[in-house]
């Protein structure tokens, strides 16, 4: 059904039941960002409103006669219609009243809807008392004749960032004033009043007692036309010690640490995200508040305005992966956003949960009770990575055991392996040296194991020709990558070198849950297997990860997790507990999990011991490849 005809009297007083932000929030769904006037220009008084199409007049600061003036003053309003706002572009005239009494009088005389001055205003007294609408910047008993004169009417001008057209509508109160272009007058109008009628549902809900996160997932954005809108970023970088450090290639983990982040609706709503630390630790967490200004003022159901202004692929060419890393965690947030205000959790955004529990790995290392400079001799830390599988497999069920290797010489890390065949038969095992091998050397390995029935051999040597040699060479041996194979722009060449079997996906890495389910169907189309890479997830990431996984239509390899290591965790309840070798997908809307305050600044305080740590970390060998490997 069209639209009946508004009459100009009738928009008018309509558009003056409407609030500026209401007007505003729309002309910003519609991607006209500039349309509010500076904040300088405000009402002479308190409950003054204006609406209506505008004449536009500029003018120039100058010395001219005073009868000139006039004359120039006369022929400028002649054309002035009922209903008009005046708006005044005075290029930018520091210090004269361009509005008074007496216009004000002669004007409201000919059913002049009121004024915008980006200039001076001056009589203010008697124009309150007149009860005409003036909006200017600033307030002078300096008058115009002589100092200024008028140029033209009815041409374009521009005041601050605003573009106006004569026949725009302006609308002001006592928020500021903005400019609806005039082919966008009406659609805009019944917008706002949509939105107004919302907002009075859910005062009027909350006055009533209502919890303000029902009413907020009962109308949600939706039915105020998506006015949402992201109003803060918060960044805490947090870290948690482990009772026993963990070797690997290059170091020792003396804890885990991360980038917990919230992002703050204006209507009250956060949404949680995480992602990775870099070596250093820092700057992960100096990207993510930089972040900060690109996001505020976004709707956080646009994901993909919100990648390209993060992430875009010209970005992350020049800058490095942190920005895939920093728009992963922001898409987490959103989507935990999205998730709570339809009432519905993350998995149902990502096409729906295919299982309710997702398996995990027994995810194992070497341990080091003295840390870094006091490995234990090999037999040592074999019994006890033997004793850890056994935890994990009979204890808590995992039906796969991943091995992180790359720490002893091969040979031996070969006997570990050998021995969880020996005491798990029927478990599938992964080895992983974090790409620490020789290619001859991983040739020789592979040929060693090859009565093991490995589930794969992950990174065993560096970057996809190093990977595509050994396939060629051990062509038995399933091969698994999240190095060589790092992102999106790896897979084409991986593929066509045959270089992997076995993708190892990071929905940090590859830039968030959504583009991580994409590449599962990629996976399917080029007939490789898709698993899933732990990068030391606490509670928020291994709540996305167990959306995402939920929502694959299979799972070909049991995720990796380091998460049993962990002690504590930053979510509220503390850490997620493993069922029968599986985790259960978080209920409730969004990721199903909440921060614990108390926690997240425990951990914030523990995150300075952790990078100071990591920073005198002692680097004695080179990471790839080890020489005598």
């Amino acid at each position: 059904m069209s639209q009946e005809p508004i009459s100009l009297e009738e928009m008018i007083a309509r558009y003056k039941q409407v609030r500026t932000p209401a007007i505003a929030d729309i002309l910003d769904q519609k991607g006209l960002f500039h349309q509010i006037l500076p904040p300088q220009i405000q009402a002479i008084a308190p409950g003054m409103r204006l609406a209506g199409p505008v004449l536009t007049i500029k003018g120039t600061p100058t010395v001219i006669h005073k009868d000139e003036y006039l004359q120039t003053a006369v022929d400028a309003y002649a054309a002035l219609q009922p209903g008009q706002v005046v708006v005044f572009d005075t290029s930018n005239d520091p210090g004269t009243a361009h509005w008074g009494e007496m216009i004000s009088t002669t004007t409201k005389a000919k059913g002049c809807g009121g004024a915008v001055i980006d200039g001076g205003v001056r009589d203010v007294e008697a124009i309150i008392e007149l009860e005409f609408p003036v909006f200017a910047r600033y307030k002078t008993p300096a008058d115009i004749r002589g100092r200024w004169r008028y140029v033209e009417i009815n041409i374009p001008i521009r005041i601050g960032d605003v573009q106006i057209y004569p026949g725009d509508w302006v609308i002001g109160d006592v928020n500021g004033a903005v400019v609806v272009p005039k082919d966008l007058a009406v659609e805009v109008l019944l917008a706002a009043e949509k939105v107004m009628e919302t907002e009075r549902k859910i005062w009027e809900e909350l006055r009533a007692g209502e919890h303000p996160l029902t009413v907020f997932l009962k109308y949600g954005p939706s039915e105020g036309g998506g006015t949402m809108k992201i109003a803060d970023l918060i960044v805490t970088p947090v870290a948690i010690p482990l009772q026993t450090p963990l070797l690997h290639a290059w170091g020792v983990h003396p804890g885990f640490g991360r980038v917990i982040i919230q992002v703050v609706t204006d209507e009250g709503l956060v949404g949680l995200g995480e992602t990775t630390l870099t070596p250093s630790g820092r700057q992960m967490e100096e990207v993510l508040r930089a972040c900060k200004p690109l996001i505020v003022g976004e709707d956080p159901f646009h994901l993909e305005r919100l990648r390209w202004k993060v992430s875009n692929p010209f970005y992350v060419r020049m800058f490095g992966p942190n920005l895939i890393n920093a728009y992963a965690a922001i898409e987490f947030a959103c989507l935990d956003i999205q998730g709570q205000v339809i009432g519905r959790p993350v998995c149902d955004l990502l096409g729906g949960k295919m299982r309710d529990r997702v398996p995990v790995s027994a995810y194992v290392f070497y341990e080091s009770p003295g840390g870094a400079l006091e490995m234990p001799p090999w037999e040592e830390a074999n019994a006890r990575i033997i004793e850890k599988c056994a935890e994990l497999v009979e204890g808590r069920g995992c039906r796969a055991i991943k091995f992180k290797g790359g720490v002893y010489p091969p040979d031996l890390e070969a006997r570990t392996v050998e021995h969880m065949r020996q005491r798990f038969p029927d478990v599938p095992i992964r080895l992983d040296p974090n790409s620490s091998w020789a290619l001859t050397t991983a040739v020789r390995i592979a040929r060693r194991l090859a009565d093991c029935n490995l589930e794969y051999l992950e990174d065993p040597v560096w970057g996809l020709e190093g990977m595509a040699k050994l396939k060629r060479l051990a062509p038995w041996m399933p091969l698994a990558s999240n190095m060589a194979c790092f992102g999106y722009e790896e897979i084409g060449p991986a593929v066509r070198m045959d270089a992997v079997d076995v993708v190892l996906a990071d929905p940090h890495w590859y830039g968030g849950l959504r583009a991580t389910k994409e590449l599962a169907r990629l996976c399917e189309t080029f007939g490789l297997d898709m698993g899933m890479h732990s990068g030391t997830e606490f509670g928020v990431s291994l709540a996305a990860v167990l959306h995402l996984a939920a929502a694959l239509p299979s799972v070909h390899h049991a995720p990796d997790v380091h998460y049993h290591y962990l002690g504590d965790d930053v979510i509220e309840g503390g850490p997620l507990p493993y069922e029968d070798g599986a985790i259960r997908v978080p209920e409730g809307p969004g990721l199903g999990v909440r921060l614990d305050p108390q926690k997240l600044a425990q951990y914030n305080q523990v995150y300075e011991w952790y990078v100071t740590t990591l920073a005198t970390q002692p680097r004695q060998e080179p990471i790839y490849t080890k020489a005598r490997w």
